[in-house]
């Protein structure tokens, strides 16, 4: 099973992705984080390197969410959530929801990435 997801433009014909739910963290990810083909394009490569184990993780900060990936996977996270929640919850509350994290096998995210890819550059 893959992660369901279609792009589309918002009121202003700006780029916007919407990921189904479980994944809806990515959509602000592709949407304001991943915005540009250059961006695409360069996260695919680290792709590769990963696959062919020359890599075995990266990160990248954003301005809203985090994105980490591995051999295995890929996973986003906003990056207010240990901030916002660290001094107000118990002990032991799992403060993670599917708007604030998301994470998908590598290959899922690899086709999502190319398909945005293939969006951003034919929009």
């Amino acid at each position: 099973m893959g992660v369901e997801y279609e792009f589309t433009f918002d009121q202003y014909e700006q780029p916007l992705a919407r990921f189904d739910m479980g994944s809806e963290a990515f959509s602000p990810w592709f949407t304001d984080e991943c915005n540009t083909p250059l961006k695409a394009k360069q996260l695919l490569e680290v792709i590769t390197q990963l696959e062919q184990k020359q890599r075995q993780a990266f990160t990248l900060i954003g301005t809203e969410y985090k994105l980490s990936i591995n051999q295995q996977g890929a996973e986003v996270s906003a990056l207010n959530l240990e901030d916002e929640f660290s001094d107000e919850l118990p002990e032991g509350t799992n403060p993670y929801d599917a708007e604030l994290q998301a994470g998908c096998g590598l290959e899922d995210f690899k086709e999502a990435l190319t398909s945005w890819l293939a969006f951003l550059t034919n929009h």
